[in-house]
């Protein structure tokens, strides 16, 4: 008589096992367009920080030329104006050195 009493409840027991898997089941269902949905969006976010990443060293790298450049500038002009001073004053010594009108 326990026999009998036992398997019902076995079986109810086993049953109840299927429909709790049978409910997880639909909960992971239910759920993997959800992680799909975020598994994508992390990877396009992960995306966009690669792109951020090169932005920058592309922006570093353009700052430095800007750098070197503006750098290039001015010791050119340095040397422009070094030359022109020199320029100047061999003219004013040359003008120096002209014989100057006599007084009438």
């Amino acid at each position: 008589a326990e026999m009998q009493n036992s398997i019902p409840s076995l079986v109810r027991a086993r049953q109840e096992e299927q429909v709790e898997k049978w409910v997880l089941q639909e909960e992971v269902n239910r759920m993997r367009p959800h992680v799909l949905l975020g598994n994508k969006t992390v990877a396009f976010f992960e995306q966009i920080m690669e792109e951020v990443k090169e932005l920058k060293g592309v922006q570093m790298a353009y700052s430095k030329r800007m750098r070197e450049v503006r750098e290039e500038s001015e010791s050119h002009s340095a040397e422009l104006q070094a030359s022109c001073q020199a320029m100047v004053q061999k003219a004013v010594q040359r003008a120096k050195r002209l014989p100057t009108e006599p007084d009438v």
